[in-house]
């Protein structure tokens, strides 16, 4: 089974420098692109507004108080 959260989908745009939206509840924010890397703050809620900063493989770098990635497919992007 393919997992598309860590592929590298050239069909999606690139949402960098947008704003986008939490969707999930409890949304880990994480130190690096991947669930191996250790939380660093917070879960974010649902409803969070969030700046993009960075794309990588299925995982997107917000910015809100702090910076740290998320999971793409958990992001409405406005």
């Amino acid at each position: 089974m393919i997992n598309l959260l860590c592929q590298n989908r050239t069909d999606e745009p690139d949402e960098t420098g947008k704003e986008a939206v939490v969707t999930g509840d409890q949304l880990n924010i994480r130190a690096g692109a991947g669930v191996d890397f250790p939380t660093i703050a917070p879960p974010l809620a649902i409803g969070t507004p969030v700046k993009v900063l960075e794309e990588k493989e299925g995982w997107v770098k917000v910015e809100t108080k702090i910076a740290g990635w998320v999971s793409k497919a958990f992001l409405k992007f406005e």
